[in-house]
C-alpha cells in the first residue's frame, strides 16, 4: 500500500505543476494515472487495504475518486484529441463503474 500512497503522493504534485502551467495534455495524462491508482487499490482485496497517508480503504471513496480522475482526464483528453489517453481513461471509468454497481 506504501507504493501506491508514494504514487500518489507524486503525481499530485506532477498535476499542480501542470495546472499552474495549463498543460492539457499533461494534464489529461496526469489525471488518467491518479485514476488509474485508485482503481487499482480499489482493486485490492479488502485484506490487503490499509490506510496509509492519503490511501483509504474505504473502496467506495476509491472508486469514486477513480471516476472522478478518469472523468477529468476524458475531458481534457477530448479538448486536446489525444486519442490514445482518451482510450485509456474510458477503459479506466468502466472498470470503476462496474465495480461500483457490485
Amino acid at each position: 500500500m506504501q507504493e501506491y500512497a508514494r504514487s500518489l503522493e507524486s503525481e499530485l504534485k506532477i498535476l499542480k505543476t501542470a495546472e499552474s502551467q495549463g498543460d492539457k495534455k499533461s494534464l489529461a495524462n496526469i489525471n488518467g494515472r491518479i485514476g488509474d491508482i485508485y482503481l487499482s487499490i480499489a482493486k485490492l482485496p479488502t485484506e490487503g487495504v490499509q490506510n496509509y497517508g492519503i490511501v483509504t480503504t474505504d473502496k467506495k471513496e476509491n472508486l469514486n475518486k477513480a471516476i472522478q480522475y478518469s472523468n477529468k482526464s476524458i475531458d481534457l483528453s477530448e479538448e486536446v484529441g489525444d486519442i490514445v489517453q482518451l482510450k485509456s481513461a474510458y477503459k479506466d471509468l468502466y472498470a470503476a463503474q462496474k465495480m461500483m454497481a457490485t
